[in-house]
């Protein structure tokens, strides 16, 4: 079940979304055939420049292990699929530490 901002935005999503088109995220219609290039052209629409999509994923094993949450569930939302790529995405600094 989705809550929260990730829900609002598939509400909103759903209520943009063409009569005859299946896609939920879309480009007049298409599908995103490119994700990079996709996210690339948003950042820069809201003036985020230099953003990479690993930056958004970091950020959020970062956030949910800080809310406590348990590993494997962060791996199962994040799409980790080994232990070893989750280690290198949960950052942990010295005030985490403390």
């Amino acid at each position: 079940m989705l809550v929260g901002e990730l829900k609002n935005i598939i509400v909103r999503q759903l209520a943009k979304r063409l009569p005859d088109c299946p896609f939920v995220f879309h480009l007049k219609g298409k599908p995103v055939k490119s994700f990079r290039r996709a996210f690339k052209s948003t950042c820069k629409q809201i003036g985020l420049t230099g953003m990479v999509p690993h930056d958004k994923r970091r950020s959020g094993v970062r956030n949910l292990r800080r809310a406590s949450n348990d590993e494997h569930d962060c791996m199962e939302i994040s799409g980790h699929k080994t232990r070893a790529v989750f280690d290198r995405y949960d950052i942990i600094n010295e005030e985490d530490q403390h």
